[in-house]
């Protein structure tokens, strides 16, 4: 849910699961159903809004790195779309930033007089947020980690991106808090 250019995908089907995307961007449903149209497992990329189209029970939904982005009316609407797709104790599979620090990315327009996150992030989670969250939403949190996701090692190894992707290495690795939370909820 919310799985943009389908990043994940390939990941999925190679492993023998069935996939199916919903996201907002219609560029990217119409880009997933273009490369994935012939493979058949691939279910086909969905708008948020026609995600009764969308005609399986999944045993899990990934949410990864998207409910940062959300504010409550678009996240009580994405959590009531994923449970429709769950079938009952089917797994929600999260990954957010743990207890992001959201001033430290923050840019300023002169142009609008606006402050916004780099990343458009609108909140920020820990554990007891995102459970507290959850739970009030009909699912149940199993298991929460905190943890450091690494870059991808491709875009680290090369000569354009290494110094960022070592400072960025650095600060994680010396970060009070790993940066991320990796969760396991279950539909209720």
């Amino acid at each position: 849910y919310g799985g943009g250019a389908g990043g994940a995908i390939p990941y999925l089907l190679s492993a023998g699961f069935r996939a199916t995307l919903v996201d907002q961007s219609k560029d990217a449903i119409s880009h997933v159903n273009k490369i994935y149209n012939e493979e058949t497992k691939f279910l086909g990329a969905f708008h948020i809004y026609e995600h009764e189209l969308v005609k399986t029970s999944a045993d899990a939904v990934l949410m990864i790195e998207v409910m940062e982005h959300m504010y409550d009316s678009q996240l009580e609407v994405a959590l009531d779309n994923v449970k429709g797709f769950l079938r009952q104790s089917g797994k929600l599979l999260i990954t957010v930033p743990n207890d992001e620090d959201l001033t430290l990315n923050q840019t300023y327009c002169p142009n609008c007089n606006h402050v916004w996150h780099g990343m458009q992030h609108v909140r920020k989670w820990d554990t007891k947020s995102l459970r507290e969250y959850l739970e009030k939403n009909g699912f149940v949190l199993e298991s929460v980690t905190e943890t450091h996701i690494l870059p991808n090692i491709k875009l680290f190894l090369s000569k354009k991106y290494f110094m960022g992707a070592m400072l960025l290495l650095l600060k994680k690795l010396t970060f009070q808090n790993p940066p991320h939370l990796i969760a396991v909820a279950t539909k209720k």
